[in-house]
């Protein structure tokens, strides 16, 4: 079954490819890999908070980040977060019933205290 984020991760592949050199902090292959590590932080938040629950959606973001941190998170940020917000909201979240739950885009335009490195 295809997921219904595959023409984002499809556009983050190519950005990934187009600069291959700045693009050498995520594990290769990237097409593989990314959306294995990613989706593994969103369904660690499984084994800490209840789907659906008021601390899921917070946790499961703080996984992603943090996944993303250790990446280097180095290039292709808009593709990035186009591909998160769409696993987020159209294959994790309605997957594992996790109701409304969107990428934070790990803090961006929050304030002082708002969480991870903004992407």
């Amino acid at each position: 079954m295809e997921s219904p984020c595959s023409s984002e991760l499809l556009d983050l592949e190519a950005c990934v490819e187009a600069d291959a050199a700045s693009c050498s902090c995520f594990t290769q292959p990237f097409n593989e890999t990314f959306p294995a590590e990613v989706g593994g932080a969103y369904r660690t938040t499984m084994a800490f908070e209840i789907p659906g629950t008021e601390y899921f959606c917070q946790t499961a973001n703080q996984n992603v980040c943090m996944t993303l941190e250790t990446s280097g998170n180095c290039c292709c940020q808009a593709e990035v977060t186009e591909y998160l917000d769409c696993s987020f909201t159209s294959d994790w979240g309605p997957s594992f019933g996790a109701g409304e739950c969107p990428f934070n885009k790990c803090g961006a335009g929050a304030d002082e205290d708002g969480g991870a490195t903004p992407l």
